[in-house]
């Protein structure tokens, strides 16, 4: 057989579902020769070579190039294409669907024009500093931030109802995932996103509200999956839980950057605490942090919560009820003597501080009794009579010894 035979013609038909290119070269043994097609074009300028094959020398790496002013060598031992040559360059594919089965790297740009992409990782790595979103922006109220979904039977542990008592309309059967309830509210997916429990099965019942529609006051909802427990009209009830995803939110109507938790987006892309759209009611979320700079004006609208400590009874203060305590209440009908610590046992830095507030609200006279040689503004003691409020301040300089009033 001829090593080489060539096929002048305008057409060339195989008939074979599957053909065989490279059945005779050397790669039984070896692996060194490339493997596939191409063919010739001109650029305007040069002509050039275009086409696929797999790379010998980059792991069997398939390839798509195109640019190539070299014509890949065909013949044996050394059939290659060249991809150090003039021109050569990785070629363009546009294709509909595509599953990678192990790892996918991009060395350009990832661009997504879909509306909706999922990573299904345990973990998400961005080695850039700064992270742009929103950054084709349609409409000029539109909120942006970032958002994490939260596990249904979380958000029962965790969260108060948002709508503590719902009366279920229908009997309701195990195992269905539609369900009627009764409720003043209106429009179609109201419910959308909500998390439900029904009294019967308790908290961890949780299921996830994926539809919702309404006639008057009757809501038909359709959950995520079934209750394992039947439920009877008018006397069994559900609860229902707004705060699905949760995070930080920028409110561009406020200008407000807020941490919040609600049950979707929206469709007018926007998460409105003030004027909630069709049942996309957002609430604010706790928020932890430890020291705080406002650079601006602070505005609470909620209270501020203080950690107290009530005592009945003569009582020597311990390291613990200063530092741990924002007020001490004295509930003693009788006179009492309450003693405190002495700074010298106090672990506290010669540049630290720390205060408390000590309130008399029964009665009895409170003596308030310095600890060892320490003075209080000078003084032994100090006498608080009924809802007379003073601060007691430890002073962070131990040769000082003394406690300073405020109040």
């Amino acid at each position: 057989m001829s090593l080489f035979q060539y096929v002048e013609t305008r057409e060339f038909e195989i008939h074979n579902p599957i053909f065989r290119v490279a059945s005779i070269v050397d790669n039984t043994n070896t692996d060194i020769q490339d493997i596939g097609f191409f063919g010739q074009y001109y650029d305007g300028s040069n002509v050039c070579y275009t086409g696929l094959f797999r790379d010998a020398n980059d792991n069997g790496t398939f390839k798509l190039f195109s640019g190539l002013q070299s014509i890949p060598t065909v013949s044996e031992p050394n059939a290659l294409v060249d991809t150090n040559g003039t021109g050569y360059t990785l070629a363009d594919l546009d294709i509909k669907n595509i599953q990678a089965m192990g790892n996918a790297i991009v060395d350009g740009n990832l661009t997504v024009n879909g509306s909706y992409a999922e990573f299904n990782v345990s973990s998400f790595n961005v080695k850039d500093n700064i992270i742009a979103i929103n950054s084709s922006q349609s409409s000029s109220l539109e909120d942006f931030g970032y958002v994490g979904r939260r596990e249904a039977t979380n958000i029962s542990a965790n969260d108060t109802p948002k709508i503590d008592s719902v009366a279920v309309q229908t009997n309701y059967t195990s195992g269905s995932t539609t369900l009627l309830i009764t409720n003043v509210a209106s429009g179609t997916d109201y419910f959308k996103g909500w998390v439900i429990t029904n009294t019967v099965d308790g908290l961890s019942s949780a299921k996830t509200i994926l539809a919702s529609t309404n006639s008057g006051t009757t809501h038909t909802l359709t959950l995520n999956s079934g209750f394992s427990s039947n439920l009877t009209a008018g006397s069994d009830t559900v609860k229902l839980f707004n705060k699905r995803f949760a995070g930080w939110i920028y409110d561009e109507s406020e200008n407000t950057m807020i941490v919040a938790g609600f049950p979707r987006e929206d469709s007018e892309t926007k998460i409105d605490i003030v004027a909630p759209v069709n049942g996309n009611i957002p609430d604010y979320m706790n928020l932890a942090v430890n020291d705080l700079t406002i650079a601006g004006t602070l505005n609470i609208t909620g209270a501020i919560p203080y950690k107290t400590k009530t005592v009945t009874t003569n009582t020597t203060f311990t390291q613990s009820d200063i530092f741990n305590y924002d007020i001490i209440f004295i509930n003693n009908a009788s006179n009492g003597t309450y003693t405190l610590p002495q700074i010298s046992s106090l672990a506290v830095t010669t540049d630290t501080s720390y205060s408390t507030v000590i309130v008399n609200i029964n009665t009895g006279i409170a003596t308030v009794s310095r600890g060892g040689t320490d003075t209080i503004e000078g003084e032994t003691s100090l006498r608080l009579h009924k809802i007379y409020m003073k601060t007691v301040l430890v002073v962070s300089d131990q040769l000082a010894s003394t406690w300073l009033i405020k109040g």
